[in-house]
């Protein structure tokens, strides 16, 4: 476990991420992508982007779950309902793509 403190950490949601890369990537990993709740299939990307938790430290072993402190996140926005979907950006970066949703 680190010794870090929150201080030591950038503040909740301040990173730099390139939007409209993570918005082709989305596109690109998710080609028919449609909101979870509506099925509406249109979005924006929430400025500025965020972190998906708050955990501190190190890599985090519990059973099967790796836990990583504060992976770098996007949030979808769908423009119909405003259902917010996040995407943390390491995993999607690094899925085979398409990514297949379990209907298609």
């Amino acid at each position: 476990m680190s010794d870090r403190k929150p201080d030591d950490l950038p503040p909740e949601g301040e990173f730099a991420v390139d939007l409209d890369a993570a918005a082709a990537l989305i596109k690109q990993a998710f080609p028919d992508i449609r909101c979870l709740r509506c099925g509406h299939d249109s979005f924006v990307l929430a400025d500025p982007p965020v972190y998906t938790n708050r955990l501190l430290g190190e890599e985090r072993r519990i059973g099967p779950i790796v836990f990583f402190p504060r992976p770098k996140a996007v949030e979808l926005v769908c423009n119909r309902c405003g259902m917010t979907e996040t995407h943390a950006l390491k995993y999607l970066e690094e899925a085979d793509k398409p990514i297949r949703t379990k209907d298609g």
